[in-house]
């Protein structure tokens, strides 16, 4: 059997309620006791009425607020553990080569310069794209003759073309040197400096060494002298 108190929508100690009635002394009360009477037991939500009779008719219940939540974050990026941590001088030479790859990238497709000298090649340009060119210079001539793109040539390290087959006379004949063939393979060249920055980095390559070393040669191996012909 369905009590009146139930009809109404009160159950035993659930909804908060408001009584129409001088007795109920402005306070906030909760169903105690259903006994499928009109006049049930109540008592003051603050405990300081017990076993007070009310009729049902004279009961309101009080609509709580609707909490709204903030919706849940949307997960945009990686998880933290896949997020790459570089060193403080790992990530200067990151900026610097990327935001001359940038401008680069920009200028091959037909947009402006930037900060990019188009009449230079990488090592020329990286004193507009860092505050520690020196270093920065040591890293590009440390890693570039370990890239794919790599001519072979420890001054033209970019390989020359089908009209300019030579990377020497591809850089003395091609003025601008991001632009066209060449200038793609610069491109792919600088790309793949970034990638080696960021996976085989190594303190060591912003110190300086010797021409012999960053070609890739250490004593006792065998050299054949271009001008001599001998070994």
């Amino acid at each position: 059997m369905t009590s009146p108190a139930k009809l109404a929508g009160i159950v035993v100690n659930g909804a908060r309620l408001k009584i129409n009635t001088p007795e109920a002394n402005g306070f906030i009360w909760l169903l105690s006791d259903d006994d499928n009477s009109m006049f049930p037991f109540f008592r003051s939500e603050c405990g300081t009425f017990n076993d007070r009779c009310f009729a049902i008719s004279d009961c309101e219940i009080i609509k709580e607020p609707v909490l709204e939540l903030p919706p849940p974050p949307v997960i945009t990026g990686t998880f933290l553990e896949d997020v790459p941590i570089y060193t403080v001088w790992q990530k200067r030479a990151i900026d610097c080569f990327q935001k001359m790859h940038d401008d680069a990238v920009i200028y091959h497709n037909g947009g402006t310069t930037g900060g990019l000298r188009v009449a230079s090649g990488i090592c020329d340009n990286i004193t507009r794209y860092t505050d520690f060119d020196d270093s920065m210079s040591r890293v590009k001539d440390n890693l570039i003759r370990t890239l794919p793109s790599y001519s072979g040539e420890y001054h033209y390290p970019v390989k020359g073309t089908d009209e300019y087959p030579s990377a020497e006379r591809a850089w003395d004949n091609i003025h601008d040197k991001w632009m066209g063939e060449y200038g793609a393979s610069r491109l792919v060249q600088l790309g793949e400096l970034i990638e080696a920055i960021k996976t085989r980095w190594d303190e060591n390559l912003i110190t300086a060494l010797s021409p012999a070393q960053r070609m890739g040669l250490k004593i006792g191996d065998l050299v054949w002298h271009r001008e001599r012909g001998e070994l």
